[in-house]
């Protein structure tokens, strides 16, 4: 039985990316932006989760967005109520998922970003406008989940801090300093570890 439903999403064949993933296995990645969305601009293409999450030759390709207002980061904290058991009980940086066949528009390059807006706007709400940045890609080619997945890593600055969780039975948020979150790291999602090393690295320049 298909546990996906037939679920189609966006990858992006390995060899494509593959001298860049193999430089960078772990970590991320902001030297090589324009490379990797050209890219995926032109060699992604819909394929069943089913196979996608069982064959390393693809990449599936995830936005990922951090909530940021002023220096606090938003956290989420996902419960058991979760699809999926990998998350179950993490604390969580980042908002995104697969992005699929809905996500088309005319203009194919638009696709991470709509992947990124519909993923937003299913798991919360922002009452007022935000400021969208892309930062750069997630890659973790050290563990089986991380093989078959490339995060698009995306900052979402909001105006304030009221952010509303829709399915507030699945998780719970908090705001919180990078000071904070460093207490907390252990218990981060391995690419949320990643984005928060990020922020620590953007504080030491300031």
């Amino acid at each position: 039985m298909d546990k996906f439903n037939g679920e189609e999403v966006l990858v992006i064949a390995r060899e494509y990316i593959e001298e860049i993933i193999n430089r960078f296995k772990f970590g991320l990645i902001t030297s090589q932006n324009e490379i990797l969305n050209n890219a995926i601009n032109k060699h992604s293409f819909m394929l069943p989760r089913e196979k996608a999450e069982n064959d390393p030759a693809y990449k599936q390709i995830i936005p990922y967005a951090v909530i940021k207002f002023n220096d606090e980061l938003f956290m989420l904290k996902r419960s058991k109520e979760q699809a999926e058991e990998r998350l179950h009980n993490k604390l969580s940086l980042g908002i995104g998922g697969h992005i699929n066949p809905v996500d088309y528009s005319d203009k194919k390059n638009n696709i991470i970003i709509n992947g990124l807006l519909r993923e937003l706007s299913e798991e919360v709400k922002i009452p007022h406008e935000f400021v969208t940045r892309f930062i750069g890609y997630i890659n973790d080619d050290n563990t089986e989940v991380g093989r078959v997945h490339l995060g698009a890593l995306f900052e979402i600055e909001t105006q304030d801090k009221s952010i509303v969780i829709k399915e507030n039975n699945m998780m719970v948020g908090s705001w919180e300093t990078l000071g904070n979150l460093i207490k907390q790291v252990e218990y981060l999602e391995t690419w949320s570890k990643i984005a928060l090393d990020y922020y620590l690295k953007v504080e030491e320049t300031i």
